[in-house]
């Protein structure tokens, strides 16, 4: 391992670089070490005034909450009085309920019951809103008329009587059921009745509509002199409904807002804005998982509850966190609290802003000063890299032309004009060998040598009828012309296939699929570009018969068989081509193209591949020279998705 190291070579930029950030790191740690320290106080302190400013306003807006829930239901205790709603007329009281809701955020459900243990409720619901109105005694309700209501004798057995409304107090249903419930044993009625004036409760379950959790507010009501009770008006809050409250409550990105009890209970807190359905039993400091799963919340309410420290800094799981807590003045005799718990680390990120200015004025400093040692380096690394990917280009048989590449070093510029050179010589050479091939040498790095192998594959050849004819009577410039286009326009079909062009032959075209490259469906491949062929040869004799030129009528033949496919030649000049029986049989459809008239034809192999996906026609069964057995020969008609 030691020998290992000791050979091991480094770039002058790299050993300068190292170096260099060497000395940043040791001068900069010491820097910042000294800096956090005093910072890092200054930030906490911050912080301690931010938490403090922020439950104040919090306590603000929640008694902002609260606060009109105590008034509203002083106002309808003032309007019973007053004789502007009637107790006993439950359509009124139901409707009066409701457009209390609509103004009440916080507020769940709005009830009056009587002495008697009568009770009509309207609470809030996803459809809109849901009466309940409990008999025990003569009471109007909705759906009694006031010509034929009667009075009956009250029962132990309490009627429910259930009206469903919609959000325009419409009602789209009801049912009535014989109930087991009396107000007048609930804690809000004892509770208002007793201390005969308006009250707050602890949390109990509200019964018999829900299973939520929550609080009341409630106000006994007394005839005029005083001397007995009528019956007690209450607004209910949810535990579900303080909890979103505290959910749109935003102090930093990982803190917590709980709500304690005077015994320390955990009330509300935003994860229970998420559930559905609160349990019906408290949840005290010991069991919480099911209100805040963040032990470090458990443990600020523990200190709360030992201390009764109203701000402090605590440690939990090696982290620093800083608690607030603060009485709700709206639920004072109740000994509510609200309590803010945060990392540290949530108000320490304008300390990293602030690090990150300085880390980035150091860092432009040492930019600056590597800039100024790199720049000769750069001067001769970057053309040289430039110039290695040029060669790279190459190696993939890329002969695009690139921006030349300056240098001031003469070597480099020589260089890169000698690559340019071995460019414009490639592409010529491009013009004469397929481009798969070349790219296949290269990727092998072996030299093109003579040899073969046996390939299937399809052999196209195509030529013109009665060139000899025309070129008798054309210029031979203009021939030539013609001809370019020709040849360029069935080449373009050809490679758009991956076909490999072997050779022009005076008209006549001879290509392959299916070496050196393997293909899936070689046949399908020369089909399509024959069939291409003809469209672009169609579009040219149109063009060349209103220039008054000689139109080309072209014959493709095509078939597939076994074929040698290699290197052919001498020493001196070598050509990949195929050899063999196959390119005989395709070559020989021509001339039978000739004697049928048929543009396009192809041998039994080639249908056999394409049936398919193509369309062709049964022509005749031939026998070509040199064989025994006749072949059959089709006409290749089109595609037939285009027909």
């Amino acid at each position: 391992m030691l020998e290992k190291i000791k050979h091991m070579t480094f770039t002058l930029r790299f050993s300068l670089l190292a170096i260099f950030i060497t000395l940043f790191v040791i001068i900069t740690g010491t820097f910042f070490g000294v800096f956090y320290i005093h910072l890092h106080k200054l930030t906490l302190n911050a912080a301690f005034l931010l938490i403090d400013r922020a439950s104040y306003s919090i306590l603000h807006g929640l008694d902002v909450k609260l606060h009109p829930l105590e008034a509203a239901n002083l106002f309808s205790v003032e309007n019973i009085y007053d004789g502007a709603i009637h107790v006993d007329d439950a359509h009124e009281m139901t409707f009066y309920m409701m457009r209390l809701l609509e103004k009440l955020a916080l507020a769940k459900e709005i009830y009056w019951g009587d002495v008697n243990g009568n009770w009509i409720s309207v609470r809030k619901a996803e459809h809109g809103f849901t009466s309940q109105i409990i008999t025990r005694s003569p009471i109007k309700t909705p759906a009694a008329s006031t010509t034929t209501a009667k009075t009956t004798v009250a029962t132990t057995q309490a009627t429910a009587t259930f009206v469903y409304l919609d959000k325009q107090y419409r009602e789209v249903g009801r049912r009535v059921i014989s109930i087991d419930y009396d107000p007048r044993n609930r804690p809000w009625f004892i509770q208002a009745a007793t201390q005969k004036k308006t009250i707050w409760t602890d949390v109990y379950t509200f019964e018999p509509t829900s299973y939520y959790l929550g609080i009341t507010v409630a106000t006994p009501i007394f005839h005029q002199n005083g001397s007995a009770l009528l019956g007690v008006f209450g607004i209910d809050i949810g535990l579900d409904y303080l909890s979103r409250f505290l959910e749109t409550q935003t102090i930093s990105k990982k803190s917590e807002i709980i709500l304690l009890d005077k015994h320390g209970v955990i009330i509300a807190t935003p994860s229970l804005a998420r559930l559905e359905l609160l349990p019906a039993k408290r949840q005290h400091l010991q069991d919480t998982s099911l209100f805040v799963d963040k032990p470090w919340v458990k443990a600020a309410a523990t200190i709360y509850q030992d201390t009764h420290q109203t701000f402090f800094q605590f440690k939990s799981n090696d982290a620093t966190y800083l608690a607030s807590f603060r009485s709700i003045p709206t639920l004072a005799n109740n000994n509510w609290f609200i309590g803010i718990v945060a990392p540290a680390a949530d108000f320490t990120h304008q300390l990293h802003i602030i690090e990150f200015a300085y880390l980035f004025f150091d860092v432009t400093i040492f930019a600056l000063g590597i800039a100024v040692m790199l720049m000769l380096v750069t001067r001769v690394v970057t053309p040289i890299k430039k110039l290695v990917a040029e060669t790279e280009k190459i190696k993939q048989f890329d002969l695009s032309s690139s921006k030349p590449i300056s240098s001031h070093i003469r070597e480099v510029t020589e260089l890169s004009e000698a690559i340019d050179s071995m460019k414009i010589g490639l592409r010529s050479f491009k013009k004469y060998v397929p481009d798969s091939l070349v790219r296949q040498l290269i990727k092998a790095g072996e030299d093109a040598i003579v040899g073969g192998a046996k390939r299937d594959i399809a052999v196209f050849f195509s030529d013109i009828r009665g060139f000899t004819a025309i070129a008798s009577e054309t210029d031979s410039n203009e021939l030539i012309k013609q001809v370019y286009e020709y040849f360029d326009a069935l080449s373009q079909c050809i490679i758009t296939e991956q076909g490999v062009i072997d050779k022009y032959i005076g008209d006549s075209v001879m290509a392959f699929w299916g070496a050196p490259h393997a293909s899936d469906n070689p046949c399908a491949q020369a089909a399509h570009a024959a069939l291409e062929c003809m469209k672009k040869i169609k579009i040219l004799n149109e063009v060349w018969a209103k220039q008054k030129k000689h139109v080309f009528q072209t014959r493709i033949g095509i078939h597939f068989g076994e074929a040698i496919v290699g290197n052919v030649g001498s020493s001196e000049r070598l050509n990949y081509t195929a050899l063999g029986d196959t390119v005989n049989i395709a070559s020989r459809l021509i001339s039978e193209s000739k004697i049928y008239g048929i543009p396009i034809l192809v041998t039994e192999t080639v249908y056999q591949q394409i049936k398919n996906d193509y369309i062709l026609r049964l022509v005749d069964h031939v026998v070509f020279t040199g064989k025994h057995e006749s072949i059959a020969i089709y006409e290749l008609i089109g595609e037939k998705d285009d027909l």
